[in-house]
C-alpha cells in the first residue's frame, strides 16, 4: 500500500512539473504576435486592409542576436502591446528558398535585419543587430507615424 501511495504521489509531481512546464512556455509565446510563411505581397495586402506599417523580421535559425532579439525584446510586454497593435509583424528565415529573393531585395547582409515597410512596400527605417526594448519600440512609434497612423498606445 505505502509503494502504491508512492508511487501515485510520484506520478502527480511529474504531471505538475510537466503542466508548469508547458505553461511557461505559452507565458514565452505571449510576445510579438508574427506572422509567418505567407508571401510579401500578402502581408502588403493585409497591412493595406488593416492600415498599419509592416516590420519585416529577418532571421536565421543559426542566428544567435536573432534568439537573443527574440527573448529579450520581442517577448517584453510592453513591445508585444505595441507592435500586435500598431504594426503587421512578418518574420522570415532569410535562408529559406521562398524568402532568399526578399531577403535580396532589402539588401540583407547580417542578421538579424529588421525593416519597416509601408503598405506599398517603401522603406520607411530598418535596423541592424539587437537593440533594447525601449529602442525597439521608438522604431516601431516611428514607422507607424510616418506610415500616417495613429498610435495605440495601452
Amino acid at each position: 500500500m505505502k509503494q502504491l501511495s508512492f508511487f501515485i504521489g510520484l506520478t502527480l509531481l511529474l504531471m505538475a512539473s510537466c503542466t508548469s512546464t508547458s505553461s511557461s512556455s505559452k507565458t514565452r509565446k505571449a510576445g510579438i504576435k508574427f506572422v509567418e510563411g505567407q508571401t510579401y505581397e500578402a502581408i502588403l495586402e493585409k497591412a493595406k486592409v488593416e492600415g498599419k506599417p509592416v516590420m519585416i523580421d529577418f532571421y536565421t535559425t543559426w542566428c544567435e542576436p536573432c534568439k537573443w532579439l527574440e527573448k529579450d525584446v520581442f517577448e517584453v510586454k510592453q513591445v508585444a502591446t505595441f507592435y500586435n497593435s500598431n504594426v503587421i509583424n512578418y518574420k522570415v528565415n532569410a535562408e529559406n528558398f521562398d524568402f532568399i529573393a526578399l531577403a535580396q531585395t532589402f539588401e540583407v547582409a547580417a542578421y538579424p535585419t529588421v525593416v519597416f515597410v509601408t503598405q506599398d512596400g517603401e522603406v520607411i527605417t530598418r535596423h541592424e543587430g539587437t537593440t533594447t526594448a525601449t529602442n525597439f519600440i521608438n522604431l516601431g512609434k516611428k514607422a507607424v507615424t510616418i506610415n500616417g497612423n495613429s498610435l495605440t498606445l495601452r
